[in-house]
């Protein structure tokens, strides 16, 4: 990947990104939007982990016109297409896990059987057709995106990021005022 500046790897101590991470993403995906002549405001469809209110990141989405559009809980596999493609792997990997347990009773599922079992599930997973659907059932397609195919219920903007950006500058200048008093 050396010289490619299209593509930005990031690694942080668990599975959840940090303010960090998410700051540098932000920051690259800014210069491509910028690089690429990207018309501003862009919409930044995010879930609602705790990295995306950080006043660092709301105050560099707000100055450079990305404008966040926050999930409702529980309803990132209605959104976002990696998720529901995960999805779709473990339910077709579970279901032929399932009926190999169904075909071998009291046998255990080793690495074996997994070397087994994994090239008939990958080949019922990447049908063309099923991942296709998928990205159709989020909006996205070959033609473009198209937010009209998720239903309203599941799409709704955020005022987090005003509401949020005015608490937390509140309790810095509660903070700042209170030291010093002291």
């Amino acid at each position: 990947m050396k010289g490619n500046t299209d593509v930005l790897i990031s690694t942080q101590a668990n599975a959840f990104q940090d303010n960090h991470t998410l700051l540098k993403a932000l920051e690259h995906l800014d210069k491509q939007l910028v690089r690429r002549g990207v018309k501003k405001p862009v919409m930044w469809l995010t879930d609602g982990q705790s990295a995306r209110f950080n006043l660092k990141v709301l105050d560099f989405a707000e100055e450079n016109g990305l404008e966040e559009f926050v999930y409702p809980p529980h309803t990132t596999t209605a959104h976002a297409l990696l998720d529901r493609v995960f999805h779709m792997w473990h339910t077709t990997y579970s279901k032929c896990v399932e009926d190999w347990s169904k075909a071998n009773p009291g046998k255990q599922v080793t690495k074996a059987v997994f070397a087994a079992v994994f090239p008939d599930a990958w080949l019922k997973w990447t049908r063309g057709i099923r991942v296709h659907a998928v990205a159709l059932k989020v909006g996205i397609s070959e033609d473009g995106i198209f937010p009209d195919s998720i239903a309203d219920s599941f799409f709704v903007k955020s005022n987090l990021q005003n509401e949020l950006t005015k608490v937390i500058k509140a309790i810095k200048g509660e903070m700042t005022a209170t030291a010093i008093s002291s």
